[in-house]
């Protein structure tokens, strides 16, 4: 229920009317950046324990750890991670 609950919050819908039709369509990232992350991986292909925001509990965002996906606190605002 608690994951259900944190999809709805942050899940924005927005209708579209296109030829008499109503379209809704999910915009599912959440606000703030991924934090900069300074260290690299040994592993090759290591695995992801998220894919999107939306499979991310509360606030956190999916984002690259030092090995995979996961889910993090995002930065608020823009940060120098976002141009490099």
């Amino acid at each position: 229920l608690k994951n259900i609950i944190s999809f709805i919050i942050f899940t924005l819908q927005i209708f579209v009317i296109k030829n008499n039709i109503k379209i809704c369509l999910l915009v599912t990232a959440k606000p703030g950046t991924c934090p900069l992350i300074a260290s690299t991986c040994r592993m090759i292909n290591p695995p992801d324990k998220c894919k999107e925001d939306r499979d991310c509990i509360g606030p956190k965002k999916c984002c690259m750890s030092v090995c995979g996906k996961e889910c993090l606190p995002p930065n608020q605002g823009t940060t120098l991670g976002q141009y490099f």
